[in-house]
This record gives structure tokens, sequence and C-alpha cells, in this order.
């Protein structure tokens, strides 16, 4: 099976910049076995601009997608958690939904990854598909920085969809 890497789509430059999100997240949840520390819902507001553009994947501060790739999701992962989050756009007057998906967190680098100094930034990834056990949508380990990785099937249906994001076919041993 065929992987790539996912974000939101980096040509898109009015993306939602969210305002203060610390306050309301501590970002300790966000890891795989603390999401159930997480309100069920979370509002968050979006700095004023009259351009911004609602992708279906945003990857800051967090990842999250949209209702209509969450309910891709649900067909893959059935058993996966979510956390609700409503953005609110005060200045068009509006509320976006979107979806913190329980990314499950899976240690499947392979030799010839190369990571940055830090290890906070991969620079080439290499996935060893003995560790993946046809998992559809994860999150790398080993890294500091979050790393969202889906199958060719999931990618498929949210290309089918429409889906506004970027994507990269990942090296595999």
């Amino acid at each position: 099976m065929k992987y790539y890497l996912i974000r939101e789509d980096s040509r898109i430059k009015t993306t939602p910049h969210i305002v203060n999100w610390m306050a309301k997240i501590d970002a300790r949840n966000l890891t795989w076995g603390s999401y159930h520390k997480l309100p069920e819902v979370i509002t968050l507001y979006v700095e004023k601009n009259d351009f911004t553009v609602y992708p279906d994947v945003l990857s800051r501060p967090f990842f999250m997608v949209t209702k209509e790739l969450q309910k891709i999701l649900k067909l893959y992962e059935p058993n996966m958690g979510y956390r609700q989050i409503i953005l609110i756009d005060r200045k068009r007057e509006m509320a976006v939904q979107y979806f913190l998906p329980h990314l499950q967190i899976v240690d499947c680098l392979g030799e010839g990854t190369k990571f940055n100094m830090d290890h906070s930034e991969l620079q080439h990834i290499v996935l060893d598909t003995n560790k993946l056990a046809d998992k559809e949508i994860f999150q790398l380990d080993k890294v500091s920085n979050r790393y969202v990785v889906v199958s060719l099937r999931v990618l498929e249906s949210f290309l089918r969809r429409g889906a506004m994001l970027w994507y990269e076919e990942l090296e595999m041993i």
C-alpha cells in the first residue's frame, strides 16, 4: 500500500490564523493517550481578515479536518476519536466547524530517513511497511513536529470530494 504525507496547502496564503489557542488547549494534550483531557467542543477565534480561506485540512497550530473529511476518516478508522473545533471569524460573522482527530502515533520510520539537527523536522522520509499493519491515518513518531500520513485509499477519497490539501508520496522499504 502507498502512503502520503498530508497537510494544509501552503499555496493558500490566507488560511485562518487562530489567536490565543494556548489559553484553551494545553499542547501536551494533543498527543496519543491525552486527548480525553480536551473538551469535546472547543471554540477558538481567528485573526480578522477579509480574505481568509478555510481549506479542508489545517496543520497549524494542530492538525484539523472539515466535517466532510471527518466522515471519510470514520469510514476507514471507525474507532478514532475526535474533538470538535469551532473557529469564530468575527470579521466575516461566521463560524466554521473542524475536527481534531485523535491520531495514533506510529514508530515506522525506516533506514534512510533524514532529520534536521534537533529532530524537529524530517528532511527525507522513508517508511518501514513492516511496522504499519495497514494503518489508514496516523502521526509519525520520533520527530517533535507533527507529520500526518494517510493511505492511498484515504487520499483518493479526499481528492474525489475535491479536498483542498497538500500531499506527497512517501518512500517505502
